[in-house]
């Protein structure tokens, strides 16, 4: 197997935001603590080929701070999703578009650093690997909706 591509900072962080929805998505399936997820996430990604191609390195940093920020304030931020989901309940959504959300939020409401729009945009993308537009489209006016009042 080849050597991981470290590449840029910005696919590196996409990297991350992918990396994290499938490691929080674990987080219902598996007992483990959160930690020890995201040290095996971060052993199994290195090194990793799709149909040939080497999966660029995700950041680690980014990824640990969103998984476990988002796993740790979980309730304050489906408050922060639910009234923008309208008639649906947050617990009720597939445990994918909730990992989503959460790490979508959590990053909206705690790293000001990184433009919200760019923030969306990745997790949109995130979206489009699992789900059809319509889920997509939930996810942009949620997290679109989510990143007004966290940042007005």
């Amino acid at each position: 197997m080849k050597q991981a591509k470290k590449g840029s900072a910005k696919a590196r962080k996409k990297a991350a935001r992918l990396v994290g929805v499938q490691i929080y998505h674990q987080t219902y399936l598996d007992d483990k603590p959160i930690e020890d997820l995201v040290r095996e996430a971060l052993i199994h990604h290195i090194n990793q080929e799709v149909d040939g191609e080497d999966l660029i390195t995700a950041d680690a940093e980014l990824l640990s701070k969103i998984v476990q920020g988002a796993y740790n304030t979980k309730d304050y931020l489906i408050e922060l999703i639910q009234p923008n989901l309208k008639e649906r309940q947050f617990g009720n959504l597939d445990n994918i578009l909730q990992s989503i959300l959460l790490l979508g939020s959590y990053e909206l409401l705690n790293h000001s650093d990184i433009d919200a729009p760019i923030i969306v945009n990745d997790y949109l993308d995130v979206g489009h690997a699992f789900y059809e537009p319509k889920e997509v489209t939930l996810l942009n006016a949620v997290l679109d909706k989510v990143s007004k009042s966290v940042r007005s």
